[in-house]
């Protein structure tokens, strides 16, 4: 059985990864393998943009662990770098992430966050910001869910 943080991390992955609306949307997607290569994004060409990536995003306060309940929030940040600050393509791209999110599932109709998990994903706040670094302007756009997994694999 993979772990269950693992498996989160994953269907919201495979949500974002299915969502029709988004299949042409990132040059690059950032997946966090040991496998991948390191890449910075202040080091990347301009087909490596807009780029994705999912990760872990520190702790979150909404139900502590507890010995007495092994379901706990596993807090995962979703960051997406683009080199122009249009606040149109943040307006849109968050609202097509959040939809896959909650609503994007395979074969069996079932949203593959809640499929892995057994709870829908639940978004806790969203973010943009400019990081200029000489010549090189980046629209950084963040979007944190709490993913419930259950700790007793």
């Amino acid at each position: 059985m993979p772990n269950p943080m693992t498996a989160a991390r994953e269907a919201l992955w495979d949500a974002i990864d299915n969502a029709a609306d988004l299949s042409d949307t990132f040059g690059r997607k950032i997946k966090g393998a040991a496998t991948e290569p390191p890449w910075n994004p202040l080091e990347a060409g301009l087909p490596d943009f807009p780029s994705i990536e999912i990760g872990p995003a520190g702790t979150s306060t909404a139900s502590p662990y507890t010995e007495a309940k092994l379901d706990a929030p596993y807090p995962l940040e979703v960051v997406i770098f683009r080199p122009d600050y249009d606040l149109a393509f943040y307006e849109d791209v968050v609202a097509k992430i959040v939809l896959a999110a909650y609503r994007q599932g395979g074969s069996s109709g079932v949203p593959y966050v809640k499929d892995a998990t057994g709870h829908p994903p639940e978004l806790r706040n969203t973010s943009v910001r400019r990081l200029d670094r000489g010549d090189l302007h980046l629209m950084v756009i963040a979007l944190r869910f709490d993913l419930r997994v259950r700790l007793d694999f």
